[in-house]
């Protein structure tokens, strides 16, 4: 009798900790609950960043629609100097960064 009380302990204590709603899942779904949780944190913070720059050009901002047309459509006033780069010296083209969304480089507005 003892050794089946024994064994039942046993195997409900590995059941416990190893079983689908066990301490070893729980500690998995925690921490996808926090990865989780810094992910939408970030996504929110971008998203904030995209609606700043989306506010002026909605409201029709003359400064920010030619500050966007300057720094990714490489636009240029009347009488400003435009520099073509060789070819293997020119920023690279916006591409897709791992959440999916367009990233251009860096590009100095010469104001």
């Amino acid at each position: 009798m003892a050794l089946i009380i024994a064994l039942t302990a046993l195997f409900g204590s590995i059941y416990a900790l190893l079983g689908e709603s066990g301490l070893v899942a729980v500690m998995q779904m925690r921490g996808r609950a926090t990865q989780l949780r810094y992910e939408i944190s970030a996504k929110e913070r971008s998203n904030l960043e995209v609606r700043n720059v989306i506010r002026p050009l909605r409201e029709g901002d003359p400064n920010a629609i030619e500050q966007l047309a300057r720094e990714k459509l490489y636009m240029v006033r009347p009488g400003d100097t435009l520099y073509i780069l060789p070819p293997e010296s020119r920023p690279k083209p916006p591409v897709l960064n791992e959440s999916g969304s367009a990233t251009a480089p860096f590009v100095p507005s010469g104001r």
